[in-house]
């Protein structure tokens, strides 16, 4: 059952970086942080209890985060993530007074460092971005990374390993490809388990534009995932729109291995990863209704 606890907004969709895994669309919308405020106090009132960010890149719109960053310690709510690629910056300046500027607003969240072979950063800048958060006053503990995994991950490894004496948690991400039907992705010898979107699925994932999707994955950019916009939307109308939605019925309720027996001969081959398999079964679906 959909029960999302956590609102995870996107002050925007630039960034500095161009990794060929990344799904985000870029472009130029926003709406007034107003209504980002005015989503929050209506959502802490129904059970959400963490803000996190992502992008895009969180800090080339760190205005945006920093309001809401505000917000959530007023509303008395905890800090999930917040998402970058931690080489954004142009001088070691703009690197301590946005990060100074970040912790001034109340942020005491998880800072989460995307390092891998896509993103291929420059080692010493991420080295140094980690050095200066600490130094401002981040815990080693509230610094970790996030890897996506594509079969031989030695360049990723040998990135991560560089920061081995941080001792820092990585959480390594399924590569889905742009094209979800390469069958290079559909060889794994059994079908996916139903886990429902447990944990990191129960999200209101608030894109630049102001739509709101119930997933933070892959599929968040889907029109099918969408529930509505915070521009004209709130707690109770999203938890409707949820409830009324076929492809949040199935993640959240009936589960995907049903939707396995009706589309099997659809499929290229098996899959465990079930963001790869959600994007499969939503184009499925669109041509069935075409």
């Amino acid at each position: 059952m959909f029960n999302p606890t956590e609102i995870i907004f996107v002050p925007t969709t630039q960034c500095n970086l161009h990794c060929r895994h990344c799904f985000v669309s870029r472009n130029d919308e926003n709406y007034d942080v107003k209504y980002a405020l005015d989503f929050i106090d209506d959502c802490a009132k129904n059970g959400i209890e963490r803000i996190g960010f992502s992008g895009g890149e969180p800090f080339l719109n760190l205005d945006f985060a920093r309001k809401i960053c505000e917000k959530t310690v007023e509303k008395e709510l905890f800090f999930g993530r917040i998402m970058t690629n931690a080489v954004w910056w142009n001088s070691e300046n703009e690197l301590c007074e946005k990060l100074d500027s970040l912790f001034d607003s109340g942020f005491d969240g998880n800072i989460t460092i995307s390092l891998d072979k896509f993103h291929n950063q420059d080692i010493q800048k991420v080295a140094k971005f980690i050095e200066k958060a600490i130094e401002l006053g981040q815990s080693n503990d509230l610094i970790s990374f996030a890897a996506v995994r594509d079969g031989d991950d030695e360049i990723t490894r040998k990135a991560l390993n560089f920061f081995k004496k941080y001792e820092l948690k990585t959480d390594w991400i399924d590569y889905i490809p742009q094209d979800f039907d390469d069958k290079k992705f559909w060889n794994s010898p059994k079908w996916l388990k139903d886990d429902f979107c447990k944990g990191a699925g129960n999200v209101f994932y608030v894109h630049n534009g102001g739509d709101i999707a119930g997933c933070c994955g892959y599929a968040n950019e889907e029109k099918e995932l969408i529930l509505g916009n915070i521009t004209k939307d709130n707690y109770e109308s999203l938890m409707r729109n949820a409830a009324k939605n076929e492809i949040m019925n199935i993640a959240y309720i009936s589960g995907f291995e049903a939707e396995i027996r009706k589309y099997e001969n659809k499929f290229s081959g098996k899959t465990d990863k079930h963001c790869l398999f959600c994007r499969k079964l939503i184009e499925l679906k669109s041509e069935k209704q075409a």
